[in-house]
């Protein structure tokens, strides 16, 4: 599946300016995290969910970890996507369950990234810089209706 065009380039072409709030479950936000602090906030996540979420409301989260994960992108309009890349970095089949805190996620193998590949696509979003080339998105109806086929 290619990637949704309409979703790459720069996220949401946010203003930097912008206040950006990490949270990770059970933690006190973080206002205006460096890259430095997302990258360790990433490696304390162990099966629950981070985000970064901007002043309009859009975010990027993640569940899992520490070092696979899901990634899911809000954008300030309410489109919910989730992400995927071209070569799946883990060897689980497609319909693989993620269990986390947050529940279970039903996972095509090519849903799966790495902590430093999440690591990257906050980054991408706090810095209003395009997204990481690997990461693309799809909708995240389209998943579901995938995966009840």
């Amino acid at each position: 599946m290619r990637a949704n065009t309409a979703l790459q380039g720069t996220p949401l072409n946010l203003d930097v300016s912008q206040l950006m709030i990490f949270q990770r479950e059970g933690c006190k936000p973080l206002l205006k995290p460096s890259a430095k602090q997302l990258v360790l906030e990433l490696k304390r996540t162990k099966s629950s969910f981070a985000s970064v979420t901007a002043e309009n409301g859009s975010f990027v989260q993640v569940a899992g970890g520490p070092g696979l994960f899901v990634i899911e992108y809000r954008d300030a309009g309410g489109k919910h996507f989730r992400g995927f890349q071209d070569a799946p970095v883990a060897s689980h089949p497609d319909g693989t369950l993620l269990q986390t805190t947050a529940g279970s996620f039903s996972m095509a193998k090519t849903d799966w990234f790495l902590a430093a590949q999440v690591a990257e696509a906050f980054s991408s979003f706090l810095h209003s810089a395009p997204w990481p080339g690997i990461l693309h998105w799809r909708a995240l109806n389209e998943h579901f209706e995938k995966t009840a086929s």
